[in-house]
This record gives C-alpha cells, structure tokens and sequence, in this order.
C-alpha cells in the first residue's frame, strides 16, 4: 500500500486535512482545478467562524448544539453534530496559533457578532473577510508543512480494489493527459453542488464532483434535497447577478422588502418577524411572492435597505458592492433567493469515513449530515476545520492500520489510464475521437435553466417530475452528441476537459438531487413541497439515500431509519 494520501480540494477542509496529514509524518498531495490558493468557495465567505466555549456560561457547546439540531429538523446526524460543537472551538484555538488575525474587541478578547438562529454571540471573525484570511492561513500553513500541490488537475474517478482504494485517475486540465494516481487513502474535500443552478452565490467550480465520483465508486450520498437558498442574491444588472447582499444584518436593522408594486409582503407568508427570519424561511416567502406574481421583470423583489439602522458605508464589502455600480444605501435593489451551499452529500460514518469504500474519506460542504435540514450562518467554515482535521487524522490512522509505515512502503508508478477503468475517462475519450457535436457548455446551460425554474425554492411533485425527464434528456443528448475537439495552435485543453469533466458530475448529482426531492413528500427546513406545505413527523430522524445501480445506468433510491439503521427501497 502507498503511504501517499490523495487530497483532492484545497479550500479550508482539503487544506486542513492535508496539514494533518503532514503532521503524521504522511505524505499528502492536495489536487486542485485552479490555482491551489483561490480554489473553492472558502475565500468568498464573508463573515464568520461560530462555535461554542467551554466556561462560557452564555455560549456553551451545550448551547450550541442545541442550536444547531433546533435548525437541523431532525436531519442532522447526532454523532457529527458532537463533534462540531466539541472541536469547534480547540479548531479555531489551532488557527490562531497558526496566525489567523481574528478581530479582537477592546478588551483584545475575540470579537463575536450575532447572527439570526443563534441564541448568544458566537460569530469569530475577521471583519468581512474571514473566508479570504482563513484560506491564507491555511495555505501559509500547508506550505510550512510540506504539503505537495498538484494544480489545474482534476480527480475524475476512484479506482477501488477489493473494496478498498488504490488510486484515482487524475487529468491534467492544460496539457489533456490523464494518469493513475496511486494512493493509500483519499479524502474528498471538493465542495458543494450550488453550481447545478443558475443564480448561485458561488465561485465557478462547485458543480459536485466529489459527490459524483462516489456515486460512480459505489458509495452513497444523502438528503440531496436539501440545498440552502441565500434569499437576497442579486438579480440585476446583470454584471452583478449571483452577487449577495448581507442578510442577517440588514434585516435585523429595519430594511424592508418590497414586492413589483412597493409593497411589504413579508407577513403575507410568515409569522415570524423579518429581522428574526432565518435563511430558510425568508428563501421561501421571497420565492412564493415571485410565484404569486409580485416578482419584478428580473425575477426577484425588492430590498430597501436605504433607512437601516447601521453605517454600512463601513462595510468592506458594502464598499465593495458600490464599486460595482451596486449602492443598497441609495437604491432598491432587486434580488432573489439563489442555491448557496449544500446540506446534502456525501453519506459519511462519523467522523468523517465513506461506506463501503474503505480508505476514503470526506470532509467541508462535500459532505451530508452535519447541518440537517438548514445551516446555521457562521457554521459552514467551522466544519471545514473541525472535520477537515478530522479527516485528516482518520487517513493516516487507516494507513497505520493497514500496515504501512512512513519508511518501507514505496509508492506505485505513476501510468495511462486504461479504458474501462473510469467511465469519466472513457467518455472523454470518445467525446474526443466524436470531435465536433454539442458543447458541453449548451448542455450545462440548458441544465441551470431547468433546475432554476423547477427544483430551486418551491417544488411540487409536478416541476420536479418534469426536471428529472428533462435531466434524463439532457444526459443521453450529453452521452452520445458532446464533442470536444483538438486545441488549435496555441491554446489549452483546459477550458475543454474542465466543461465535459463538470457538466457530466453536474448531471449525476442534479439528478440526485431532484430524485430525492420527489422522495420526500413533506416540507422541512430548506427542502419547501408547495404541494405538501407541512412538515410530517413521520419523517422525523429519517434521510434520503441515493446510490448508483449495479449497471451504472440510473439510481437507487432509499429511506433511511438513522436510528434503527434501517432502510427501505423507494421505486420512484
């Protein structure tokens, strides 16, 4: 077996992991689409790092996990949810000594804000830019360490062996050549699927890829149906559209919003205040007042935040908005709940190991179970670094376990592919030797439209029956007319392999997705059924399971019992 451990994803989970890794005396090469500093969703979080204290009388974990399993519906695995509040804090103490430059108050003690759904100040920041600090830390870091980059490649499938993990088949986004990587364990830190949708807070890249190759592997992904929508994502101009105006803050501080005709509608569709609504909630009555007819020409409403109680000329990113020509101080501004992080994916055994793939291992938004039903703000980059390290620590134990030491196991050569060892290879290779056909691009473009306007917000049995038919569609069209031709003089593969590779992994995990969404006939958290409104405690401490067929040709579908383990095949 080979001491090397395959990380594939350096946002703040890949990197956490991989510097763990490093810590264990194990070689760890961290493989990335772009540039390793810049990949992921991590540098475009804004805001916070939330957990609990112990002493904190105020913000215990206790306190915190009761706050994260009152979001979650029942959703959520207890188990993961454990080690989010117990680790949370001792995560960020490692960062700190590491040099992340949290803000400090008067006093120099951390900073904490208040964010909606939380029930004390927990929000450790760095200003508005957390995300972007903690990725240099975190890369600064992985350097320090030793950790291997391995830039603009992409991981295109596992190859198992009796079970467990040999390697994975890597392709060379600028040069068009694919190798088998050999490895002893992989951990999986890819991101999200946000990018299966058109108007996405998201960098490019969180198209699910990971969750997609462990789906072509054997494994299984859970509650799919769950994608949280950031409820006030720009709409237009359209140089701005998928760009968010903060939330939390502005609503709580009196901003209003206003349908086509000016109107407040808010209490229309919710009981509860607008400055105390939590994501979920105010994704669902923006969307059900866009439904309704109240939606601008743009597709959105309106956010009047022209009267808040705050200086938001302070606001770095505020500051940031206005040099794009976007002023929420002076202007109405049109938005519209857009898909922003995934609480579905990857099923994972706490900590953080993959059933029925031994060696490999997830971590950050690839994975499913931590948030349940709806994330808390502030807790996605509190995951990536408690489970990120966690993971990293679960690989080198399996190499330990498995016999291999730091000194006498030699790694495998490096070698081409073989057809029929990854069906991501072989249908690049025959999109190569078609040439001409469809573009990967219209296909992907095509698939954003259809999952914007019938598997987003509000869902009914109807719009997503109709998704899955035209993502079947979609995915035959892609199998047998997509061309990728030969790079003239001068240019790269890259924008070439980089489309196929994402639109196919795009199709797997939509379709997952949009499967799982039918399964559940209720409402719960961010998963809204127009056509069953209410939550059914029958559902209470169940999930969704998908998994590919035996022929690789379609998914299976199950009910889950998390207590019992339990589970039960849905024909759908």
């Amino acid at each position: 077996m080979s001491k090397t451990v395959l990380v594939l994803g350096t946002g703040a989970a890949g990197m956490r992991a991989a510097i763990e890794l490093r810590r264990s005396g194990i070689r760890a090469i961290a493989v990335s689409k772009g540039s390793a500093a810049a990949s992921g969703a991590t540098p475009s979080a804004l805001y916070s790092y939330c957990c609990g204290r112990e002493g904190d009388p105020q913000n215990s974990p206790e306190r915190f996990r009761e706050d994260v399993l009152r979001s979650g519906l029942t959703v959520n695995d207890p188990d993961l949810v454990e080690l989010l509040v117990r680790d949370g804090f001792p995560r960020l103490e490692d960062l700190t000594e590491m040099g992340m430059p949290w803000t400090r108050d008067a006093g120099g003690d951390y900073d904490l804000g208040m964010l909606p759904g939380h029930s004390a100040p927990r929000a450790f920041h760095v200003g508005r830019s957390t995300g972007r600090a903690l990725q240099a830390t975190l890369t600064r870091e992985g350097l320090k360490a030793g950790v291997e980059f391995l830039q603009y490649h992409v991981a295109l499938d596992l190859i198992m062996r009796n079970g467990k993990v040999a390697g994975a088949i890597l392709l060379d986004l600028v040069s068009g050549q694919a190798v088998f990587q050999p490895c002893g364990a992989v951990v999986i830190a890819t991101g999200g699927f946000a990018g299966v949708f058109g108007l996405n807070t998201n960098p490019p890249g969180a198209t699910g890829d990971g969750l997609a190759m462990v789906l072509r592997a054997g494994g299984e992904l859970s509650d799919m149906e769950f994608m949280q929508m950031y409820p006030t994502v720009l709409v237009a101009p359209p140089r701005v559209a998928g760009m968010e105006i903060p939330t939390g803050q502005i609503l709580s501080a009196d901003a209003k919003l206003l349908n086509r005709d000016k109107e407040e509608f808010f209490g229309r569709w919710e009981k509860v205040p607008v400055g105390q609504a939590t994501r979920d909630v105010l994704a669902r009555a923006i969307a059900r007042e866009i439904h309704s007819g109240g939606g601008t020409d743009a597709g959105g409403v309106y956010l009047d935040a022209r009267n808040v109680r705050l200086d938001l000329n302070s606001d770095r990113y505020i500051r940031f908005l206005k040099v794009m020509g976007v002023d929420p101080t002076a202007d109405l501004q049109e938005v519209a709940p857009g898909a922003h992080y995934s609480l579905g994916g990857i099923r994972v055994t706490a900590p953080c190991s993959c059933p029925g793939l031994e060696g490999v291992f997830a971590a950050g938004e690839v994975v499913s179970g931590v948030h349940g039903a709806n994330r808390l703000a502030g807790n996605a980059l509190t995951e990536t670094q408690v489970f990120g390290a966690a993971a990293g620590r679960a690989a080198a134990q399996y190499l330990s376990r498995e016999g291999c030491s730091r000194e006498d196991c030699s790694p495998t050569q490096c070698r081409p592919p073989e057809r029929g060892e990854s069906r991501l290879y072989d249908g690049l290779c025959d999109a190569g030797e078609r040439g001409t056909g469809q573009t990967p691009f219209g296909i992907r473009e095509r698939l954003t439209k259809v999952m914007d306007r019938y598997a987003a917000t509000i869902r009914t049995s109807e719009s997503l029956t109709y998704a899955r038919n035209e993502i079947a569609s979609l995915r035959e069209e892609f199998r047998t007319s997509v061309g990728i031709p030969s790079p003239k003089a001068g240019e790269s593969w890259f924008p070439r392999l980089l489309q196929y590779v994402e639109t196919a992994n795009m199709l797997s995990v939509a379709e997952a997705l949009v499967i799982s969404g039918l399964v559940r006939s209720e409402s719960r958290g961010s998963h809204y059924r127009d056509d069953f409104p209410e939550r059914d405690s029958a559902w209470d401490g169940r999930n969704v399971v998908t998994r590919m067929s035996a022929d690789g040709k379609g998914l299976e579908v199950f009910i889950r019992d998390r207590a019992s383990g339990e589970r039960r095949q849905v024909d759908i």
